[in-house]
């Protein structure tokens, strides 16, 4: 018999467990690093998604838990079939995989209803649209196709804004003494490292822009009010689906660590009457709650 319920959010950043009993209460939870197969390989995706649900599982009959593994890069390839194969090795009663997407949207569903749209403002982004129980889903292509709304994405013009400066071809901006200041040396010897570091290393400058950006810096404010932009434009086209009314649209993500500043931005470019709901909730709620609701079926 399924008593419990575990919940896995992968991301490109991180990878998020949450144990619960029937009862909805949090007996465990975990956080790892990275497990999208898109970045760091299957082989090491299986790898993180085994030893989180061992550590978690510990002590607890396998046949009695439900899991559901909400992956980025799941929804590529045959990347979702893989991860459920070694999910079965593991010896749940119940499991399955799909994108990490599902977990947002699943978390939006519970935090505003059946009518929802949900952008993720994290690592990467993607938008989603949930209308007469059909999913859309807009964006979410990986860094390389699309970035905008997205911590790579501010992290990135953080450093391309610093280096312009170095070379004389942009203005004066505080994101170059803040990045050398994380970066510890120059940020044009810091080059080879930012290539090593990749996607997550490069997201991780993200907090830079709003401490500038607070500071009255207007390559900070420039960058921000883009992304804000690019965000408006997958918010508006998740509700191209809907007939008409406050559809209300939901923002999870690291970036709403820093609500009010992408609050004054966003409003730029959205209606005033727009319901927008910020969410610091973790995603892998949503994930818990799809192995609730799968174990169901």
């Amino acid at each position: 018999m399924i008593g419990f319920f575990l919940g896995i959010d992968g991301g490109g950043t991180k990878t998020a467990f949450r144990l619960e009993d029937s009862d909805g209460a949090v007996l465990r939870e975990l956080i790892l690093g990275a497990c999208n197969p898109n970045d760091i390989g299957m082989d090491a995706c299986v790898k993180v998604v085994a030893e989180g649900c061992g550590t978690v599982c510990e002590g607890f009959d396998r046949k009695e838990i439900s899991v559901f593994a909400g992956i980025a890069g799941a929804a590529s390839g045959d990347n979702a079939a893989k991860i459920n194969r070694s999910l079965e090795e593991l010896g749940f009663a119940a499991h399955s995989c799909g994108s990490d997407f599902e977990n947002a949207l699943q978390l939006a569903r519970m935090l505003a209803g059946d009518e929802v749209v949900i952008l993720i403002a994290g690592t990467g982004s993607v938008a989603c649209s949930l209308h007469n129980g059909h999913r859309k889903m807009i964006g979410g292509l990986g860094y390389l196709l699309d970035s905008i709304g997205s911590g790579f994405y501010l992290g990135r013009e953080a450093l391309i804004a610093g280096l312009k400066q170095v070379d004389s071809m942009g203005p004066e901006t505080l994101l170059l003494p803040l990045c050398e200041a994380k970066l510890g040396m120059p940020v044009r010897n810091a080059i080879a490292d930012i290539y090593r570091g990749g996607k997550t290393l490069i997201a991780s400058f993200a907090p830079l822009v709003f401490e500038a950006d607070r500071e009255g810096d207007g390559a900070a404010g420039d960058i921000l009010d883009r992304n804000a932009k690019g965000m408006a434009e997958l918010i508006e086209a998740a509700l191209r689906p809907f007939d008409s009314g406050d559809i209300p649209v939901v923002i999870a993500g690291g970036l709403c660590n820093e609500t009010d500043a992408l609050n004054k931005y966003l409003r730029r470019y959205i209606p005033a009457e727009q319901t927008v709901i910020y969410t610091t909730e973790p995603m892998v709620i949503g994930a818990a709650g799809l192995a609730r609701e799968r174990a169901a079926d």
